[in-house]
């Protein structure tokens, strides 16, 4: 990749990361429905997201340590599939859109109280030249 490409994923990736954090994405407790609270996040999303077309992002889900290990995993993926569907439906392409679940694999805090649980229980996105 050549610095114009890197930074331009760099300023993309920027933008979703803001957009994400100044918003919330939550779900139905223990399933991939999006709580209705979250469009106005997924519209900022959509929004950054078509102001860079020619990067591709990567939608990552992940969960607590509540729960076995597959379940989590299954879970985080089919929140993460949910996310693109509704940025699909918001006008990003969807071919420029991939979806991973992770499950409790990757915690950002340690699973020890609710609030750091809730923590772990998020969408993050990466953005990458095309």
């Amino acid at each position: 990749l050549d610095a114009r490409n890197r930074a331009e994923a760099q300023r993309c990736q920027t933008a979703i990361r803001t957009a994400a954090a100044a918003g919330s994405i939550l779900f139905q407790r223990a399933s991939a429905e999006l709580d209705q609270r979250s469009l106005p996040t997924i519209q900022a999303l959509a929004k950054a997201a078509n102001e860079c077309p020619a990067m591709r992002i990567e939608i990552e889900g992940h969960t607590d340590a509540e729960g076995t290990a597959e379940r989590n995993k299954g879970l985080s993926e089919r929140r993460a599939q949910s996310v693109l569907a509704r940025l699909k439906a918001a006008g990003v392409g969807d071919g420029r859109m991939q979806a991973f679940g992770f499950g409790a694999e990757k915690p950002v805090a340690p699973n020890d109280t609710p609030d750091n649980r809730a923590r772990n229980r998020r969408i993050e996105f990466n953005v990458r030249a095309q």
